[in-house]
């Protein structure tokens, strides 16, 4: 019987006790919610060694090289809601057994929301429905350091075969399944940095042998934490060869998504052309691509777990910023991972070159402007969303996601424009250079936002330090002049500018001199005058509150009102319906870009869309009030009222027209950006 002492006493600091490797032997139970499973630590040395753990798992017993030790655990006291184990080694142990067993069940329809991609209110759940362990759940002892972080371990884990079942887990295939690597060795932070090693050839698996279910898995570096899901589901997968060797990909799909198998693997085998000769080897011999079964779109290493929904989406989810985001993230979050100590870095770095360059490289410049524009868009709709630095995104939980992924990836926008290079040129070859350097010289290891900019300087022979301070470090807001004057530009370029100016601000201008646009190409990250703002449903959204006002008798309304913050005194205008539409003609009629609503129809400028099937999601500058909106939903006919719930999505586009569940037509209203010049 294990014994267990709350005397604060006992807990000493580590000393130079340590781990060098983990084995976790597992055994599942779905339908009792239930993991039996012994975790093996490698150690070494004398003194202390601390563990997280999940409050809801039971340790059984440890054991010292097969002798119970004594261990003390209790409820940590930082708010991580783990409990902490402490163990004292002599120095003759050579390895600790934890004997646990747990039974994990959470109430995963809490945090369902219905058009929301992501459900985070689960993260240990075993259950006849999957299963889903999170790396950061702790279902397994993690040694941490005496500020709670956990240390950096490679791990190989061992599944008792399920009946009907399959599992992915961080890292690698093992055991029969493993695909050799040279000259490779797991990368902690005692071994400091390790590059990805080429593959050494061996004869490509089957398809047969990727439809199989694999047992063991290993990671080729040291992770924080181990990630297990599983499910009933069909597996396919295809070996993609790239640039760096091969790539398996596999999908594990439910029965009924099974079909969408093909369009994903040639998706992610299309993104790893793409990205391997960008940012170097891909960091894992498998991506595998799982449907989760709870609202999902998570990234581990080595694979990705979308919910059931985002599966089904077919031919609409490899558009840029969905599959594309997941997969970078094997070399951003995955691959080099983020010190939790300072600011997270990856998902600025990943919305860059997923969401952004996949835009840019499939698009062309113009494509490029438009989703720069967006961000500035939504940042000026609702200043409220940049709240602080770039740097403090992760480490401040009140600053904004806008903040770590929209404003955070416009910065490496603007670094585009790397040396010698001018605004009106782009040239991302000296960009992708720092980013494959940084990639091979951090895999496996915790970065700063700091080490990036040192790569970055490194790469390019260039200072980066006042860049970084002012658009990292600092809450630089830059606000576009409402006027053109000199005092007004004068001020726009002391806060924008950094100190050596690596930056500069292009005019449109016409060729009297009688008026300028500032930054028509949007280059910089600022904020607009509301006047210039495209009108758009984050405005509606956005500062000044929203009146809602709607059709009662739809239970598309009643289902859609509670997700939305609204307010009878609020500023903008939410009109739900032909009925609420009607009942605001001579409003609607006075705005810019009016739209014309009758009964089984609606009027966009010379078009006319009367199908049963439309609906549309449009938003006007309000006339009456300056910087506020007014956005109309309407559907022809019944079927286009399911789209009422997937609204918070469309935030960019101030038109949205669909034919059953179809986008067919989208439309930006431009307000002039034009700024008269005093003669």
């Amino acid at each position: 019987m294990i014994l267990t002492c709350l005397a604060a006493a006992l807990l000493g600091p580590a000393q130079d006790a340590s781990i060098s490797r983990q084995i976790i032997t597992v055994q599942f139970a779905p339908e009792r919610n239930h993991v039996l499973f012994t975790y093996r630590a490698v150690v070494d040395g004398v003194g202390s060694l601390i563990f997280r753990l999940h409050p809801d798992v039971q340790v059984k017993a440890v054991l010292a090289d097969r002798e119970e030790v004594l261990i003390t655990r209790e409820p940590a006291d930082d708010g991580s809601r783990h409990d902490r184990i402490t163990v004292n080694l002599t120095g003759d142990e050579s390895r600790l057994d934890f004997l646990c067993e747990a039974v994990l069940r959470q109430d995963v329809s809490r945090g369902e929301r219905a058009g929301v991609i992501h459900n985070h209110s689960v993260n240990a759940h075993i259950g006849p429905e999957g299963v889903f362990l999170s790396d950061g759940s702790a279902w397994h002892p993690q040694w941490i350091d005496e500020g709670g972080v956990p240390h950096l371990l490679p791990a190989l884990i061992e599944i008792t075969p399920l009946d009907g079942w399959a599992f992915v887990c961080s890292g690698d295939p093992a055991g029969e399944a493993a695909r050799p690597r040279s000259n490779e060795r797991p990368a902690t932070e005692a071994t400091g940095q390790t590059r990805s090693p080429e593959r050494a050839p061996m004869p490509r698996p089957a398809p047969d042998d990727l439809a199989r279910p694999i047992w063991t898995w290993e990671t080729p570096r040291g992770v924080d934490g181990v990630a297990v899901v599983g499910n009933r589901h069909v597996l396919k997968g295809i070996t993609h060869d790239t640039i760096h060797g091969p790539v398996e990909i596999v999908t594990h799909f439910s029965d009924r998504n099974a079909p969408q198998s093909d369009l994903y693997l040639d998706a992610a085998a299309s993104y790893l052309d793409l990205y391997v000769p960008l940012l170097g080897p891909f960091p894992y011999q498998r991506f595998s691509i799982v449907e989760n079964f709870f609202s999902s779109g998570f990234a581990y290493p080595g694979f990705t777990l979308l919910g059931p929904q985002v599966v089904a989406m077919g031919e609409r989810s490899p558009a840029p910023g969905y599959l594309d985001h997941e997969l970078v993230h094997n070399w951003w979050g995955n691959g080099v991972y983020v010190d939790p100590r300072s600011g997270n870095w990856c998902e600025a770095l990943t919305s860059y070159c997923a969401n952004y360059f996949r835009r840019v490289h499939e698009g062309g410049e113009p494509a490029g402007r438009e989703y720069r524009r967006g961000i500035i868009m939504r940042a000026s709709a609702d200043p409220s969303l940049d709240n602080g630095p770039v740097g403090r995104f992760g480490v401040d939980a009140a600053i904004d996601r806008f903040v770590g992924y929209d404003k955070g990836s416009f910065v490496f926008m603007m670094l585009e424009h790397g040396p010698g290079i001018p605004p009106e040129q782009t040239d991302r070859t000296a960009m992708f250079a720092a980013l494959k350097r940084f990639a091979a010289e951090f895999m496996g290891r915790r970065a700063t936002w700091n080490d990036l900019r040192r790569t970055i300087e490194a790469e390019w022979s260039e200072s980066r330090a006042d860049f970084f301070a002012r658009w990292i470090d600092s809450h630089n807001v830059p606000r576009t002049p409402a006027a053109w004057s000199s005092a007004a530009m004068g001020t726009f370029r002391r806060d924008f500018f950094s100190g050596d100016e690596l930056l500069d601000v292009g005019f449109g201008r016409d060729e009297q001199g009688a008026w300028r646009e500032i930054d028509p190409g949007f280059l910089v990250y600022r904020l607009l005058p509301p006047e210039q703002v495209i009108p758009t449903l984050a405005g509606t959204l956005g500062p000044g509150g929203m009146r809602v006002a709607g059709d009662a008798e739809r239970p598309e309304f009643d289902a859609f009102l509670p997700r939305v913050n609204h307010d009878e005194k609020g500023e903008n205008l939410l009109l739900i319906g032909a009925k609420a539409i009607a009942a605001h003609r001579a409003l609607i009629e006075r705005a810019a870009n009016a739209i014309a609503v009758r009964d089984g129809s609606f009027t966009l400028g010379d078009a006319v869309f009367a199908d049963p099937e439309h609906a549309v999601l449009h938003t006007m500058p309000h006339p009456d009030q300056p910087g506020r909106f007014i956005t109309i939903f309407h559907a022809n006919g019944d079927a286009g009222w399911s789209r009422l719930r997937l609204i918070t999505f469309y935030t960019r586009d101030s038109t949205i027209v669909w034919k059953n569940e179809q986008v067919i037509d989208r439309r930006v209203f431009e307000p002039s950006r034009r700024l008269r010049v005093n003669p």
